[in-house]
């Protein structure tokens, strides 16, 4: 039985956190062996983890680096210099490199200083992946004894704030690098084209009988009856365009269009849309309603899905969408053609004018959602071609 490590950074309400689990769901685990690595044991999709899946105990300095210190952890002189190290150049950094982003500093980071204080890990694999962009990767190229490593790739490279002369080393290291949609491969293969000959592109999975049989419960939040129904899901952060979005609802309240907007997630922005959301006094049409480990009854019961991104690797929300057969407005950021088209879905520009528009027309016009439904019953998922791609992989 072959050993596999995947590695990510924990287990949250994110598109690729919720693939990673959808993954671990479908795999047959008579063939392999998996071991999970988290840099946080925490997350909304960490309950769905099936039983067979080990997960790993988080080596202590690689948890000191990435947790918040309990107070019984200060018992050791170890522990309270690897928190105190953690904090003095976190703090060097962001003041040396205060022009730089967060996702660059933390590159910088590990390469300066992480690299040297966390320990490699123990274990000995056939195959270790890193789900996730950054850190795990770093991680896995550096502390990782396995004899094929492979990089996840799961957003258009360009947009992710990255230095890529920090990361060239370590896709170098890489056996291969697996993007989830042809774009985001494109893209890749543009930014690194030295790396072209093992750069791969494979779709995220989607559980259909979960999703089916999940979008039969009840909502914990009811729409209200006699309203047009959105619902948008997605972490409260600049990349889901949710900004956007409370503008788009101002302006649908403004052309007196009665509806409730439900959206589920959580993030950095809460706060701040939720000024938003009082200046504009929508407070009853446009709800922040936290996460939860089940949208689907929502997403089911909803008129339309909303994605207002400002940009995507592949999203897992659409693909879930289309399993349920629920129209959606989308922005024209640069992968959503992976995923969908004028055929299948209202593509909007990403501005707040253009995702209200696209949501008028379909309020407006109730036989193109039918028509969309329609439509979206001929997008059938094809877990079954994607798992073997993975085989392919865990068995080389």
């Amino acid at each position: 039985m072959r050993r596999i490590l995947i590695i990510t950074m924990n287990l949250y309400n994110g598109g690729a956190e919720k693939s990673l689990v959808n993954l671990l769901n479908e795999i047959d685990y008579s063939r392999y062996k998996i071991d999970l690595l988290l840099f946080q044991k925490k997350g909304l999709f960490l309950k769905q983890v099936p039983k067979e899946v080990n997960i790993l105990k988080i080596p202590d300095d690689l948890y000191f680096m990435y947790n918040k210190p309990k107070f019984s952890d200060f018992k050791s002189f170890k522990n309270i210099k690897l928190v105190f190290l953690r904090f003095i150049y976190t703090l060097f950094l962001k003041v040396k490199y205060r022009k730089k982003n967060s996702r660059e500093i933390r590159q910088i980071r590990w390469d300066k200083y992480y690299k040297k204080i966390i320990s490699s890990y123990k274990d000995e694999y056939d195959v270790a992946i890193s789900y996730l962009e950054n850190e795990p990767m770093r991680y896995l190229v550096d502390k990782v004894n396995a004899k094929k490593k492979y990089a996840w790739l799961h957003n258009d490279y360009k947009k992710l704030g990255l230095n890529k002369e920090y990361d060239i080393y370590y896709y170098d290291k890489a056996d291969k690098i697996i993007t989830v949609s042809e774009k985001c491969l494109q893209v890749f293969n543009n930014v690194f084209p030295n790396f072209n000959t093992k750069s791969y592109y494979i779709p995220n999975i989607s559980s259909v009988k979960s999703i089916y049989k999940m979008a039969s419960f009840d909502c914990k939040y009811n729409y209200s009856i006699n309203k047009f129904k959105i619902i948008s899901i997605g972490r409260l952060d600049a990349q889901k365009g949710f900004d956007l979005a409370v503008l788009a609802a101002n302006i649908l309240k403004n052309k007196k269009i009665s509806f409730e907007w439900f959206i589920i997630g959580d993030g950095i922005m809460k706060k701040e849309l939720q000024k938003m959301i009082n200046k504009y006094r929508i407070e009853n049409e446009f709800k922040l309603i936290g996460v939860t480990d089940n949208p689907y009854p929502y997403i089911k019961n909803a008129d339309i899905l909303v994605q207002p991104s400002r940009f995507e690797g592949k999203s897992v929300v659409l693909d879930e969408a289309k399993i349920l057969c629920k129209p959606f407005v989308v922005s024209k950021y640069p992968t959503v053609y992976d995923q969908a088209n004028e055929d299948i879905a209202v593509l909007v520009d990403i501005t707040p004018e253009g995702i209200a528009n696209g949501i008028m027309e379909l309020y407006k016009n109730p036989d193109n959602i039918k028509r969309l439904e329609k439509k979206l019953e001929n997008c059938n998922s094809m877990n079954e071609d994607t798992i073997k791609k993975y085989y392919e992989l865990f068995d080389e």
